[in-house]
């Protein structure tokens, strides 16, 4: 509560509320209370789970956890996510470690924004969205072998985007109303949780024995049938005036 990503994964990063860790949205008011500005790291009222791993005497990694930027200086090593400024170049601690990242492993992808995709480019978002998460796994794979750690911290973000974008292919009232060329969106969009899947396989196999694997989310999903904007809805009654 709210039902928000922004302060959901702060609660996760610091075991607190919204009314502790000050995060209640994705944005925050600006000193003129009118306009407004996306939170980041630095607005979190409370240490974090980096913090309290530090404090203990242990290294943590942590990567494309959103509201990480401006990415800490902590024991360990952090790779920033999601509410990261489009066209910033530090988005990691230590500042070399995405030069490390490139080098070894390619090209580093944040995200893939599917607002930027509509009808017509469904298949040029999940050909960025499978390259952007057989990346992801590859990342993950070397810093969990190359850098030392106690606590392992990796999120993806290919799910969120795929069923904001595409439910209706995920989940469609009928499966018989979908053309030819939709199925084989399904198709490509089971392509993107068997590579998941198999990158999770792969954890449990080498990593099981030894280490506590949490697995956790943010909010699940559902169909999405209808909007309300709240404030035009007041206009029209009377309720509001600007």
């Amino acid at each position: 509560i709210p039902p928000v990503t922004g302060p959901s994964w702060v609660s996760f990063m610091t075991g607190k509320n919204p009314g502790k860790h000050g995060i209640f949205d994705f944005v925050r008011p600006g000193e003129d209370k009118v306009t407004r500005h996306p939170v980041n790291y630095k607005h979190i009222r409370s240490k974090t789970i980096l913090n309290l791993v530090n404090d203990a005497g242990k290294k943590v990694g942590m990567l494309n956890m959103p509201l990480t930027y401006p990415p800490p200086q902590i024991d360990g090593f952090v790779i920033t996510g999601l509410l990261t400024p489009e066209g910033v170049t530090k988005i990691s601690y230590p500042d070399d470690l995405m030069t490390e990242i490139n080098n070894n492993v390619g090209p580093y992808m944040m995200d893939v924004y599917w607002q930027y995709y509509g009808e017509s480019s469904v298949d040029k978002f999940l050909d960025e969205m499978l390259r952007c998460t057989e990346q992801r796994c590859k990342t993950f794979d070397y810093l969990m072998h190359k850098q030392k750690w106690d606590l392992f911290i990796a999120v993806f973000i290919g799910s969120d985007r795929i069923q904001h974008f595409l439910w209706k292919y995920i989940h469609p009232k009928d499966i018989s109303s979908l053309t030819s060329k939709e199925r084989n969106f399904v198709g490509r969009i089971k392509e993107y949780y068997q590579m998941v899947d198999h990158y999770m396989g792969n954890l449990l196999d080498n990593w099981g024995e030894e280490s506590n694997i949490f697995m956790v989310s943010d909010h699940g999903f559902g169909p999405l049938t209808k909007k309300v904007y709240i404030n035009q809805w007041l206009q029209q009654k009377g309720y509001l005036s600007f």
